[in-house]
């Protein structure tokens, strides 16, 4: 299965994930499972990626999950049985975040495929898979029909599987984000019956040329051409001053002097476009920090845990620039805080550990701690993380077993090498 497709100028969209015409939300599934389901049998019928789960618990013979919103596809790929026909759902939040329209969202039924913005669209997909002929206005009755039953969709699902919800975590996040799998969420105060039921412009299609500079400007930052990327958020920026992906995209795009020069400005922008999310408030700490502006950088950290004692990044940085400004005391009494206070987070752990380790002072160190601090971290941890191992080096050394301090330094080192590491962070590790 894929998890999207691909614009390629078809409606002139270039990458994916601003509209939701099949170009992008239509992708390949594939099921072998030889002498249980037939090969090379293909099947028209429209199914949804949350069937994939119940799909594969009961080919395997398992006990279906509880609470999902997909059914079980293995009836249809068996030839036991028809599977039941559902309705198919998307949505794309991109244009919302960039330009205060409504979330972009379809609702699919056999053959119809309605499109929900301020200029409805209904495409017959039987004889137009392309959908290029929008015949919304030939049929008010079924778009009137379709946009009723998508409303009571979503504001069903959304209330009855809410408290289902997976909950990610920072690091999670960090790491989604880092693999480009985070698209834009809802906006601060984002109401959803409201967004439902109150369609207004702009309309997305009408914003074309400013999502394509976008794909454009986030293109440049991922290759890491600076000066294009800040040519093209630039251009967003001016137009669209309130528009947080814009602000933050130009705000990703400075470098240097640049970024000391401009980015409190921008990110005071930014605090104030999303005020209950701790990470601008992180940014601005780091760039006052660099200013040389102590008191302003801890007070945006302090806000930053405000809004989210466990934002595990608003500690991390808070804690790692106490150290550097020689408060070791307040670093140990942060971590302890933050260990307290978020379920006995494995993060701060690692990082008092680290401390308690490492600190230059004997008053603050105490090995026998950290080594109990860090070897259950590396007993927790699902994953063998060098940083982990390395902390766990550390108190073994602190503690005065210096054969297992080298033995889990080793690996430590192994895992860094095994992964694309720049020169000079392996040569500092080694």
């Amino acid at each position: 299965v894929a998890d999207h497709g691909e614009g390629l100028g078809e409606h002139d969209e270039l990458t994916h994930s601003f509209y939701v015409y099949d170009s992008t939300m239509h992708v390949p599934l594939i099921f072998v499972l030889p002498e249980t389901i037939a090969a090379r049998q293909r099947i028209a019928q429209p199914v949804r990626t949350a069937d994939i789960a119940p799909t594969v618990l009961e080919l395997a013979g398992l006990p279906p999950m509880e609470a999902v919103q997909g059914v079980s596809l293995a009836p249809l790929l068996t030839g036991d049985a028809a599977a039941p026909r559902a309705d198919v759902y998307g949505e794309s939040f991109e244009a919302l975040a960039m330009f205060g329209s409504n979330v972009l969202r379809f609702l699919r039924r056999d053959q119809w495929k309605y499109i929900h913005k301020s200029k409805p669209q209904l495409f017959d997909l039987s004889e137009d898979p392309g959908e290029l002929h929008d015949l919304a206005d030939a049929h008010p009755e079924l778009v009137a029909q379709l946009r009723r039953d998508l409303t009571d969709w979503v504001l069903r699902e959304r209330i009855e599987h809410d408290e289902d919800r997976a909950r990610l975590d920072d690091a999670t996040l960090a790491q989604l984000q880092a693999l480009g799998y985070m698209g834009e969420g809802a906006p601060s105060g984002f109401d959803e019956a409201t967004d439902l039921a109150a369609l207004h412009p702009p309309d997305p299609v009408d914003r074309l040329g400013a999502m394509e500079r976008y794909a454009r400007g986030v293109g440049a930052l991922k290759a890491k051409l600076m000066d294009a990327a800040l040519l093209h958020f630039e251009y967003l920026v001016e137009r669209n001053p309130d528009s947080l992906p814009f602000v933050r995209g130009l705000i990703s795009a400075l470098e240097g002097d640049a970024l000391l020069e401009r980015g409190p400005e921008l990110l005071e922008r930014a605090k104030a476009l999303a005020p209950d999310n701790p990470k601008y408030f992180i940014r601005a700490a780091e760039v006052h920090g660099d200013l040389g502006d102590r008191e302003r950088a801890e007070r945006e950290l302090e806000q930053a845990l405000v809004i989210d004692a466990c934002h595990a990044a608003a500690r991390v940085v808070y804690a790692e620039m106490l150290r550097e400004w020689g408060r070791i005391g307040d670093q140990i009494a942060l971590l302890e805080q933050g260990i307290e206070q978020c379920d006995d987070d494995i993060n701060f752990r690692n990082d008092l550990a680290y401390i308690l380790a490492t600190a230059a002072d004997a008053e603050h160190r105490a090995g026998p701690r950290a080594l109990a601090l860090a070897r259950k971290v590396v007993a927790e941890s699902e994953l063998e993380r060098p940083d982990y191992l390395d902390t766990l080096a550390c108190a073994w050394a602190e503690s005065g077993n210096f054969r297992k301090a080298v033995r889990h330094a080793t690996r430590a080192l192994e895992l860094i090498q095994s992964r694309e590491v720049e020169d000079d962070i392996l040569a500092e590790y080694r």
